[in-house]
């Protein structure tokens, strides 16, 4: 039975025509566009969105609000579906308390990105991306100088072999802006293509030499064809990268603000220590201290919507709990029997792919070097000592294999572990489930459970297929929308 039938049929099978309001298309497709944006529309835009509504393709529908077109019917919101509704779905997976009131940061800006540019998301977990501001560094391939009416005045690049590439040819013609004459001319060239003329720019700048000057020392990142100065271009240590590009409310929607790029260098030394989301600098924090057992925790928490006490079996066998563990606490061994092992067995199998990782200030892996952290505390010395990042999946048996694990169920390290939680299908619900939280607030707390969950499970099901998450986010706020 389709979606759409299978909701009329819960609506009045279980009478709920006493909440369902008599909208009109107008309201409908204001409904739609406020779920996706949290902003509300105008009266010309619902004007020229109504065809689209009125022909039931909601898809061309939800691209034309997430992705407005540049004309004087559109106001163009800014990328508030990108800066506000993905940046609030992604960011509580990176803080313990799951809020979303934390600025932009290198996690919510790759969820951003991946949506964005339809990518992939399964891959988001493990690949080797991150997005960041692309632009150029003063300390590295940027040069100013003040207006001269004789360009040739202008010093030389000494990487530049073209001479057509050199400033004095570039900036010939640039004058300085009208409202300050004081401003000054821009040249830049990227450093590792010095020669690329595609990569070249020369204008005029804002900003006065003594504001230039002052972003040299601070590894400021100029971002040409916005003329703006973001704060760093570093991001391994310190997120100010991101909080600069949401302090000035640049347009996360635009192609050429946030790039992919390698985490290799950016966030880490060794290839084999990049696992896309679960190694940027955000995710760190759960590597912090403890015994690395919180990031394996709250992955479970964050891309399966569950939290240990859900995953508890007391049936799955414990060869891989760890020294740390008493296996009788306050002198009872049944507590440990009972309780203890249902989350340990299945979590200390599978938290050792994070025994290279520690976190200070960045994230911290060391190559065939387990933290001392993983083995320390002893309480029960035959308890299993980790050696090496190996993990095992255990829980696809016994209740939790209802979660429909992917594969592999062992290997090595983070990057393989991110594998396969991306290839089962709880993932895919929980990526649905969360997204309908994001996106079906006027509806959700008058609609049924059992309507809810065939919401969920329908666009579950699209998401694993396409692993497209905009079209997520546009199909559910779609199936909601229908419920009005």
């Amino acid at each position: 039975m389709k979606l759409k039938s299978l909701i009329s049929t819960f609506i009045i099978f279980l009478n709920f025509n006493s909440f369902a309001s008599e909208l009109s298309d107008k309201e409908k497709v204001k409904a739609f566009y406020e779920s996706l944006t949290g902003v509300s529309p105008n009266k010309s835009e619902v004007q020229e969105l109504l065809p689209l509504y009125e022909t039931g393709d909601y898809v061309s529908l939800g691209r034309k609000i997430v992705d407005p077109p540049a004309s004087n019917t559109f106001i163009k919101n800014f990328g508030a579906f990108y800066s506000v509704t993905v940046k609030n779905f992604a960011s509580p997976w990176s803080n313990e308390e799951g809020t979303t009131l934390v600025p932009l940061n290198d996690l919510s800006a790759t969820v951003i990105g991946y949506t964005r540019d339809e990518q992939p998301f399964h891959e988001s977990l493990y690949k080797d991306v991150v997005y960041k501001a692309s632009g150029v560094t003063f300390t590295s391939g940027l040069k100013y100088f003040a207006y001269d009416a004789t360009p040739t005045n202008y010093a030389d690049d000494p990487g530049v072999t073209d001479p057509n590439m050199q400033p004095q040819v570039l900036c010939a013609g640039v004058t300085p802006l009208p409202e300050n004459p004081n401003s000054m001319i821009i040249y830049s060239q990227d450093p590792e293509n010095p020669n690329d003329g595609n990569a070249r720019i020369c204008q005029a700048t804002k900003y006065l030499k003594g504001e230039l000057d002052a972003n040299v020392v601070t590894d400021g990142l100029y971002i040409p064809h916005l003329d703006t100065i973001n704060k760093t271009n570093m991001i391994k240590s310190t997120n100010d990268h991101y909080a600069s590009i949401e302090d000035q409310a640049l347009d996360l929607s635009d192609p050429k603000l946030l790039k992919p790029t390698t985490q290799l260098v950016k966030l880490h030394q060794f290839e084999e220590a990049i696992s896309g989301l679960m190694t940027t600098r955000s995710y760190g924090i759960y590597y912090m201290a403890g015994t690395n057992r919180a990031p394996f925790a709250f992955s479970m928490r964050n891309f399966f919507c569950m939290d240990m006490e859900e995953l508890n079996d007391t049936t799955i066998p414990d060869f891989r709990n760890r020294r740390d563990i008493d296996r009788s606490p306050g002198g009872d061994s049944t507590l440990y029997k009972n309780r203890c092992v249902g989350c340990h067995a299945g979590m200390d199998a599978m938290s050792g792919a994070f025994a290279y990782y520690d976190y200070n200030e960045a994230l911290v892996y060391t190559p065939i070097t387990v933290h001392p952290k993983m083995n320390h505390n002893v309480v029960f010395p035959d308890g299993f000592v980790s050696q090496s990042d190996s993990w095992q999946l255990l829980w696809n048996q016994g209740k939790n294999s209802s979660l429909g694990w992917g594969t592999p169920t062992n290997g090595n390290g983070v990057k393989s572990l991110a594998q396969m939680f991306s290839t089962t299908d709880k993932f895919n619900t929980c990526m649905a489930k969360q997204v309908m939280d994001s996106v079906c607030f006027k509806v959700k707390n008058k609609t049924s459970l059992a309507v809810l969950e065939a919401i969920i499970e329908e666009n579950a099901t699209k998401f694993k297929a396409d692993k497209n998450m905009k079209l997520l986010f546009i199909n559910t706020a779609a199936s909601c929308m229908e419920l009005l």
